[in-house]
């Protein structure tokens, strides 16, 4: 559809997509397809914030209106969402973060 056409053209400017005007086609760089086609990490995250936003949006107008909060229970899809972008961080990194410390690495690696 054009709609897609013009979105991808919009990407490809960015740098998120590449164009190929030989023969008018996008593709996916395999640096962003990595991210893109991830079950965890910010893709997933973001694509769980914005499914939940016409959800969400009631709340948050009358939170702010009444300089009130949300219960994170009400918040429907966040847990999710912040767990699949926390934890290849969690799984990934923090091994390594932890031994930059050696007393918190040798806390963490002996019993008792």
């Amino acid at each position: 559809s054009r709609h897609t056409y013009e979105w991808c053209l919009h990407a490809a400017a960015n740098g998120v997509l590449e164009y190929n005007e030989t023969d008018d086609t996008f593709s996916l760089p395999p640096e962003h397809a990595t991210i893109m086609d991830s079950d965890e990490g910010l893709m997933p995250m973001i694509c769980g914030l914005v499914e939940n936003m016409s959800y969400q949006y009631p709340l948050l107008k009358i939170a702010y209106q009444s300089d009130g909060g949300i219960f994170w229970g009400d918040m429907r899809g966040i847990a999710e969402a912040c767990k699949g972008f926390f934890k290849p961080v969690y799984e990934q990194l923090m091994p390594a973060w932890i031994k930059l410390s050696p007393s918190l690495y040798k806390n963490m690696t002996t019993n008792g």
